[in-house]
Order: structure tokens, then sequence, then C-alpha cells
């Protein structure tokens, strides 16, 4: 009787400790899942960085003037990793997108008129007053908010606050008083600035 008894506590204990193991294996399949979601999550909002300008070599997609590393210039990201810079959002946007549709960008950027940090083109703020001097006159700039904006346009008493939609409809005048690119030129693209700024 007393052997049963053991052999029925040794079965008891048996029994507990397989379903033990069997809840922590469990926990550990649930755990490792958890993990390959959390992976592939941060794989999809995995965010595609803009390249830093550099002034020796990099020239406008567009006009094929150099690109100052100011607030004007602006980038757009390929799906197959290819960078291309502008030197103004005008180039970029009603040049090149205009021309080129926007099935092959992976993602696009403009720069902050106050501190030239990078910004996403979709969630930018912008502001248009063809008086404002661009890289090529086409008197856009870019905000992080509209809070920014309206302090510009406060400040400087001119401008009119556009969202990234109302910037695609927008018909983009040059004014090429108001263009900084003069400088930047290459002595050898002087035959560009007729060619590229009508």
């Amino acid at each position: 009787m007393a052997m049963k008894r053991k052999m029925g506590f040794l079965m008891l204990v048996l029994l507990l400790a397989f379903a033990v193991a069997g809840c922590n294996s469990e926990k550990t399949e649930k755990e490792t899942d958890k993990s390959k979601e959390t992976k592939v999550e941060e794989k999809e909002t995995s965010k595609v960085e803009p390249k830093a300008i550099d002034e020796a070599v990099d020239k406008c997609e567009n006009c094929k003037m150099a690109v100052a590393d100011n607030a004007d210039a602006t980038e757009i990201v390929l799906k197959d990793g290819k960078v291309l810079v502008f030197d103004d959002i005008g180039c970029m946007v009603n040049k090149w997108i205009k021309a080129n549709g926007t099935d092959e960008i992976e993602t696009a950027f403009v720069r902050s008129h106050h501190d030239k940090e990078w910004l996403d083109f979709e969630k930018a703020v912008y502001v248009f007053d063809p008086k404002i001097t661009t890289a090529m006159g086409y008197g856009v700039i870019a905000f992080k908010d509209e809070a920014g904006a309206q302090a510009f346009i406060d400040k400087n008493g001119m401008g009119t606050i556009m969202t990234k939609a109302e910037l695609d409809k927008h018909t983009w005048p040059q004014d090429k008083n108001n263009m900084t690119m003069k400088m930047h030129m290459d002595s050898t693209d002087g035959e560009h600035e007729e060619m590229n700024m009508q």
C-alpha cells in the first residue's frame, strides 16, 4: 500500500514536471513569435535617412547647378536606393516629379527654412511668395509645422501657407531676380543658366 502511494506520488510529480516544462516551452514559443513580430515591425518602420549634401560634388538633378548645403536643398530617395539632390523645392517638384512621377520614389526630403533640419516632404508645411529668395527663384520654403510657417509670415509680412496637397497644384512661377544659385554656379555650367531657368 505504501509502495502504491509512493508510485502515485512519483507519477504526480512527473506529471507536474511535464506540465511545467510544456508551459515553459509554450511560453518560449510565444516570446519567440512576439520577438519575430517586433523585428518585422522594426523593419517596416525603419526610416530611410537623407544623405548629407556635399557641395564639392552634388549637382541638382534638374538644372545641373551645384547644390549648396542650405535650407533650399532637397532630396529624393528612389526605391532602388539612388539619391537625387536638388537645389530648390521647385526643381524637385515642378521639374523632376512632374516629369517622372512618384512611382519610383521611396521618400523625399526638404529642409526646414529655420534650421536646415531634414523634413519629410509629405509632412512639411510650406510658405510661398514670389518675393521669397530661393536657389532658383521659385519662392517656396519649408517648415516643420504651421506655427513656424506663420512666424515667418508674421515676421516678414509676406507669404501664404501651403500644404503638400496645395503644393501639388501650385503653378510654380519663377522669379530670376530672387535667385541665390548664381553664386553657386560652376563657371563651366554657365551655358546651363539660360537653358534651365526658363
